[in-house]
């Protein structure tokens, strides 16, 4: 079960004995949201959380390479980090992920509408199919621009990095759930973060000492990078086979304790 927002905010009151529980409408509780937005943004973007991934599907129309994308969840996207071509069916199709462009890349490679032939099958073919990402509309919803142009209706699916919604005083009020992160190592590395700003706030902490405990803080950060190294997005340990002349010393100092 999600940690709810109110219930942190009342717990980092009790613990660094800042504000009063009861009242959200003061300034204590405004700089303790403060310091969990600006925590929670710094865990963030630190790394492609598997936590943070919103799945992607939308229709291909022959004819059209503009697309505007947004999750099956519903919710604004802040970057696309992987496009797969299915079929018609919803099917994987026999082919890898969409390569990434930058839109110089991009453009520099296949040309745009303006003058310039546009390539017409399906994005499938193995390494061929290429995308680059437009700049977030007001709505935030993210357009892509493929190549090559679809020349048959089909579905394309994938994955992206939603975005990160700052939270309000209501959602304190209405005790929110904090979305995305887990209730466990994640939230850990948040609560140790907003303790450091509060200490400053209150004095309790010297600027000598705070710049210790960041080091902390980022290093709790860093072992959540690794952690999830070794996890794949199903949750499943990845296992990677060992480099030859590892092997070749594993098995002789096996063969010797015979």
């Amino acid at each position: 079960m999600a940690i709810k927002l109110g219930d942190m905010v009342s717990h980092l009151k009790r613990t660094a004995r800042y504000g009063q529980t009861t009242v959200t409408n003061d300034p204590p509780t405004q700089d303790i949201l403060t310091s969990i937005n600006k925590r929670l943004s710094a865990i963030w973007g630190r790394h492609n959380w598997k936590w943070s991934r919103e799945k992607l599907s939308f229709d291909l129309v022959a004819g059209v390479r503009q697309y505007d994308v947004t999750a099956l969840s519903g919710n604004p996207i802040d970057r696309i980090e992987d496009l797969i071509p299915f079929d018609a069916t919803g099917t994987f199709l026999a082919g890898k992920p969409l390569t990434q462009r930058t839109t110089r890349g991009f453009f520099e490679r296949h040309g745009n509408d303006f003058g310039y032939p546009v390539t017409v099958e399906q994005p499938n073919r193995g390494e061929r199919g290429e995308y680059y990402q437009v700049e977030l509309t007001a709505d935030n919803v993210r357009t892509i621009v493929l190549w090559p142009t679809p020349d048959a209706a089909s579905k394309m699916g994938g994955y992206a990095k939603g975005v990160l919604t700052s939270y309000t005083i209501a959602d304190i009020v209405a005790n929110v759930a904090i979305a995305y992160f887990p209730n466990d190592t994640v939230l850990d590395a948040l609560f140790a973060g907003v303790m450091i700003d509060l200490g400053l706030i209150q004095g309790t902490t010297t600027p000598e000492s705070a710049a210790g405990l960041e080091r902390v803080f980022s290093a709790k950060i860093s072992q959540l990078v690794s952690d999830q190294a070794g996890v794949a997005t199903d949750n499943t340990p990845i296992t990677t086979k060992l480099p030859a002349i590892v092997a070749r010393m594993m098995s002789r100092r096996n063969r010797s304790r015979r």
